[in-house]
């Protein structure tokens, strides 16, 4: 069985890509939004939570786990090299898509404030790119936006409005490529596409076909939600 934990319904849209790959898979989906944002808590508590997030996913009987939220994904270092062995960080895959599609070798990013402290992304990129540059940008609010049910096609004038005043200094970076450096972004991609004019990178495609490659597929097919 496939583990997938998010702090909230940013997880979903790893659940709906994963769904779509590994169509036969068991999959047990960890939705913590007791704990929700994580993107604002110190690196002690991210940390904290994490552990208990895998715990309880293999307690339940999963094999491998994808950590499907970025900001928990930034801790992946601070694991034990016990719950590295079955935990799949959503950063790297992305990491890796980015510098792909990047023509330029500009590259944004856009993730919660303790992703961005930890520089996770910046730091995956340039392991794969000595000559990409870039741009790191925290936009928390979009989490809020999601989580208060913001969709692409459903966006009120005053939600796109606060989208686009978010992104605004990154219109003047000339990037070609932005990472969504959080699994709720995807559910407003459309908007930040358009308004940026870049290729995106979600990441949790990249984590669902990362974790569909290494993990025991079953034949039964269920999906349970905690």
């Amino acid at each position: 069985m496939i583990g997938v934990f998010d702090s909230g319904v940013g997880g979903l849209a790893a659940i709906k890509e994963l769904r779509k790959i590994a169509r036969d898979a068991d999959i047990c989906f960890l939705a913590d939004r007791k704990n929700a944002p994580y993107g604002t808590k110190s690196l002690e508590e991210i940390i904290e939570i994490s552990k208990r997030n895998i715990e309880m996913l293999l307690s339940l009987g999963a094999e491998k786990i994808l950590i499907a939220c970025c900001t928990a994904s930034a801790v992946y270092l601070y694991l034990s090299e016990s719950e590295k062995e079955v935990a799949v960080p959503i950063i790297n895959p992305a990491a890796k898509r980015a510098v792909s599609l990047s023509e330029s070798g500009r590259i944004g990013v856009i993730a919660t404030k303790r992703t961005v402290t930890e520089k996770a992304f910046s730091k995956a990129v340039n392991a794969l790119s000595d000559s990409a540059r870039i741009y790191e940008m925290e936009t928390q609010i979009f989490v809020d936006l999601v989580e208060n049910g913001a969709r692409d096609g459903k966006l009120t004038q005053d939600e796109s409005l606060k989208i686009q005043n978010a992104l605004l200094p990154l219109r003047d970076k000339n990037i070609d490529t932005l990472i969504l450096g959080c699994t709720h972004f995807p559910h407003i991609e459309n908007e930040i596409r358009r308004y940026l004019n870049v290729k995106t990178v979600n990441p949790a495609l990249e984590g669902a076909l990362e974790i569909a490659k290494i993990a025991n597929v079953s034949e039964n097919g269920r999906t349970i939600y905690i």
